[in-house]
């Protein structure tokens, strides 16, 4: 488990740094949309977009690096 938490730490530092602070936010501080809206001045719909948008990114990332 602390293997796979390093891994996603890595890929974290590989994205850019307002899509890893709103992932962070979100999936490390457990923060609700509307929360993390309320604190990056950014509409809720802007944010759950990012969220989207890095999810698909690490996943991406994942696949690229765990190739057979």
């Amino acid at each position: 488990a602390e293997e796979r938490a390093a891994e996603v730490r890595r890929l974290l530092l590989d994205i850019d740094e307002r899509t890893r602070s709103v992932l962070t936010l979100r999936f490390v501080n457990g923060l609700g949309y509307a929360e993390i809206a309320a604190i990056s001045g950014q509409p809720e719909g802007t944010v759950k977009a990012q969220v989207s948008r890095g999810v698909k990114r690490l996943h991406a990332r994942w696949a690229e690096d765990h190739q057979p």
